[in-house]
Formats: structure tokens, C-alpha cells, sequence
């Protein structure tokens, strides 16, 4: 990869983590944004009612792509 490029994905995916591809990426978390979001949808259920405002946030998974 020529030195004045780089190159980022988004979603971190298992064809991002290859190593003939080994591509740098952001990984949303998606799995813990699910778990997160399953949760707010039951709490209702289990009596609970507060209302929140919950983040996760992203990181950036350096490869040698930049």
C-alpha cells in the first residue's frame, strides 16, 4: 500500500481481520450495542422504567493498512 494511503473499513468484520487482507477498521461493537438494546426492551417487563441514554463507542482497530 503506497505510504500516502490509507485505508480504514467500518464494522470490523471477520474479512477485515484476514491476514492477505489485514485491513485497519472501526469496530462499532455491535454485539455489545445488541445485548444493550435487548436489555432496554425487557427492563419494562421487569418492572424497571427509567429512561436512559446509553453509548457505546466505537474504536479504531489499527492493521497495516495505515
Amino acid at each position: 500500500m503506497p505510504e500516502d494511503l490509507a485505508l480504514v473499513s467500518y464494522d470490523n468484520n471477520a474479512m477485515a481481520r484476514l491476514p492477505m487482507v489485514d485491513l485497519s477498521s472501526v469496530d462499532r461493537h455491535g454485539e455489545e450495542i445488541g445485548r444493550r438494546a435487548a436489555a432496554a426492551l425487557l427492563s419494562p417487563l421487569e418492572g424497571r422504567r427509567e429512561a436512559s441514554h446509553d453509548l457505546v463507542a466505537p474504536d479504531l482497530v489499527l492493521r497495516s493498512s495505515c
